[in-house]
């Protein structure tokens, strides 16, 4: 979490950009990324999202669940 809370506020000191900017964290920082990234230009993404819309996939996260989240974009099938 530090190394994605130092990274963050390097962006943000950065800011303002010349063109579209966004992260994508892995999955459990995703959450600590949001509280980060509030008030800036900068957009959430995530490194993937289960091709299901919806049910108990273990290790799945929908694309609703991603949004609920407030990501904005997704690397899809980031391997």
């Amino acid at each position: 979490l530090a190394a994605n809370a130092e990274l963050l506020a390097g962006l943000r000191a950065a800011e303002p950009f010349v063109c579209d900017t966004a992260v994508c964290p892995p999955f459990p920082y995703l959450a600590a990324c949001v509280l980060a990234l509030q008030g800036s230009h900068i957009a959430l993404g995530a490194q993937d999202c289960s091709a299901h819309e919806q049910g108990a996939y273990t290790g799945e996260v929908s694309a609703a669940m991603l949004a609920d989240l407030g990501c904005r974009y997704v690397i899809v099938g980031h391997s």
